[in-house]
């Protein structure tokens, strides 16, 4: 019974510090951020060639702009994974119902996620922050606007 009880607090520990670390990460996404840079297909983005780019965050709310598109979603992060995880659930926009999985980390003050295109399958989720050239990886680079 001792063990069990010990088993227990121990489990709700670690599972208090699992959702502290999402807490803080997802905390660290909220704002509005620019796109700065780009890579796909294995190659950087000419900065002529990148959209003009910004996603905001509002809880686990998201809306993004490229260009003239805009979509708006949920995000679910899992800051325990390595890399750590981010499932983009579109809700409006070219992809509305599509699952979009990636990778994101904080870096120097900017955001860089790598995802697969949405719609693709969980498997595909990148491992690496780095895109392929026959991949259908993205790879973007934001800083905070406010």
């Amino acid at each position: 019974m001792k063990k069990r009880f010990c088993l227990a607090v121990l489990l709700a520990v670690a599972l208090i510090g699992v959702e502290a670390r999402a807490a803080d990460d997802l905390e660290a996404f909220q704002g509005t951020w620019k796109l700065v840079r780009g890579e796909s297909n294995g190659q950087e983005i000419p900065d002529d060639k990148l959209p003009n780019g910004k996603v905001t965050f509002e809880k686990d709310h998201f809306e993004v702009t490229f260009g003239d598109q805009t979509a708006e979603g949920t995000i679910k992060i899992d800051a325990d994974r390595d890399p750590k995880t981010f499932d983009a659930e579109h809700e409006s926009g070219a992809d509305r119902g599509k699952t979009q999985y990636g990778i994101y980390k904080f870096e120097d003050e900017k955001l860089i996620v790598c995802s697969a295109a949405p719609g693709s399958p969980e498997i595909e989720r990148p491992t690496e922050f780095r895109t392929r050239p026959d991949g259908n990886e993205v790879l973007f680079e934001f800083e905070r606007e406010n």
